[in-house]
């Protein structure tokens, strides 16, 4: 769905491929999609693996899904005319929610909750550095 929809943006001008400007934010929409949807299959499979752990299989299972948020978000953050840092705070309340959860229930941060706000982190990190990089862009433009 990504390689169509960037194919139809570059057949629109959007993401044309002689601006370097558009490479980036072409750059960006690949990278972050793919990088959200290797981390969302590797939570889910990590829950999986954890099936006999109830407390752990629940917490890659939320966070898979959490993981696949930044998507639905942005349509809404640009509905509502909000900035796009916002994608990020909603999320952190998430995570924050699932870590007093844990502290709560269990008075410490489960592991399975520390790995995925740590591959949270990478994804968000990903989207606003190495993805919205001229050189990242040119790269995904040229092998696409």
């Amino acid at each position: 769905m990504t390689l169509d929809l960037y194919e139809r943006l570059v057949n629109f001008g959007v993401f044309n491929p002689e601006d370097a400007n558009a490479r980036v934010r072409a750059g960006a929409l690949i990278g972050s999609t793919f990088l959200q949807w290797t981390l969302f299959a590797c939570l889910y499979i990590l829950g999986l693996f954890n099936i006999k752990s109830p407390a752990h299989h629940k917490r890659f299972m939320l966070t898979a899904a959490v993981q696949l948020m930044p998507e639905g978000l942005n349509r809404l953050i640009h509905v509502l005319a909000l900035p796009g840092y916002m994608m990020l705070v909603i999320i952190a309340c998430v995570y924050a929610s699932i870590v007093i959860y844990d502290l709560k229930t269990t008075s410490r941060i489960q592991s399975s909750t520390m790995i995925s706000i740590a591959l949270f982190t990478l994804l968000a990190t990903s989207i606003y550095t190495v993805f919205q990089t001229q050189v990242w862009g040119d790269w995904v433009v040229n092998m696409l």
